[in-house]
């Protein structure tokens, strides 16, 4: 028996497929997942049995199965600080609003700040004015209430290109068919349209979309809570506090200190001193080998360049970034 996506209803205890996987216990049982669960109530291994193969994130993008990637954290004032309505404060349909504190758990669940999505839906669209508007972007929601609004603030924040081409952002959910009939479109390399594909969980697993180029995450992804009642309110000021880019080591996982500082660490673990590194590099028949070492040792020095500065030559942004050396830009006129 093959069980894909084995994490999910196998490795409780208690869930349904479980029952039918212990029903067929003679049989020989694959499971297969990109996503294994280790916790104190779902466990793969504890039905499955220690893995028998594995094939890493970073292996992956090696071998050119997987895109690179980098993660830009995004902090919103309320969903860092919380808020609480003022006394007596009613939403925009006239109802009194609880008076309690509202967090992340609640937007867009049962509390919708108008603004937020708006703020949001800014924030991709200046991201792509900075790279490429039409990047194939995947924007995951809440809910289907959550992805229509979002779908409508994108349109509203690209109004050029929306007004050029309807199919530019597509709300792409299962109750959708309008949507739905793009899907095919949207995953397909040679189509220009749609763009910005809006969903909440319809695109979640088994979408093989090669030329996607940005995915954004407006939502909770450790809770499935659904709440029926939902409050509106459309005069709550939100604000971007908080702007965070990070990468992935050699292992897949993300780098969480600064890229400066885990590139200083990852030279030196390559090079004692700056005397070891000058006589390597002085002595390499190509100095491109001892680039391509530091990047697999997973230093970025493209991002490296740009966090520093543009016109220093991969040279001196080593010595300059792991061994406290003064930068010389190319201007300068020394080139090693």
């Amino acid at each position: 028996m093959i069980v894909d996506e084995c994490h999910r209803g196998s490795a409780a205890d208690d869930a349904a497929r479980r029952k039918v996987l212990e029903y067929f216990g003679s049989a020989t049982q694959i499971g297969l997942t990109a996503t294994p669960k280790e916790t104190k109530d779902v466990s793969n291994i504890e039905y499955f049995g220690d893995p028998i193969y594995t094939y890493s994130l970073r292996q992956g993008i090696a071998d050119g199965f997987l895109a690179p990637y980098k993660v830009v954290r995004i902090g919103l004032d309320k969903d860092l600080d919380g808020w609480r309505p003022e006394d007596g404060q009613r939403d925009k349909y006239g109802q009194l609003i609880e008076d309690r504190e509202y967090n992340d758990r609640d937007f867009d669940r049962n509390l919708i700040l108008e603004q937020r999505t708006e703020v949001v839906a800014e924030k991709v669209t200046e991201f792509l004015k900075s790279t490429d508007r039409f990047s194939k972007t995947i924007v995951f929601c809440e809910n289907i209430e959550h992805a229509e609004r979002m779908r409508q603030a994108m349109v509203n924040a690209n109004p050029d290109l929306a007004a050029a081409n309807s199919k530019y952002v597509m709300r792409i959910t299962g109750d959708n068919e309008e949507g739905k009939a793009q899907l095919d479109n949207f995953i397909d390399p040679e189509s220009v349209y749609p763009v910005i594909a809006v969903t909440s969980r319809l695109m979640s697993t088994g979408v093989d979309a090669q030329t996607c180029k940005l995915i954004v995450l407006d939502r909770r992804i450790n809770s499935m809570t659904e709440c029926k009642q939902i409050i509106y309110v459309n005069n709550v000021p939100v604000a971007v506090v908080t702007e965070r880019v990070q990468y992935i080591d050699e292992s897949g996982k993300l780098i969480t200190e600064s890229l400066k500082d885990y590139s200083r660490r990852n030279v030196c673990a390559a090079f004692a001193s700056l005397d070891d590194f000058l006589t390597a590099w002085n002595h390499a028949d190509r100095k491109a080998a001892i680039l391509d070492e530091l990047a697999a040792k997973g230093v970025f020095l493209d991002e490296l360049a740009a966090e520093v500065g543009h016109d220093y030559d991969a040279f001196d942004l080593i010595c300059h970034v792991a061994f406290d050396q003064p930068p010389l830009t190319r201007r300068s006129g020394r080139r090693k």
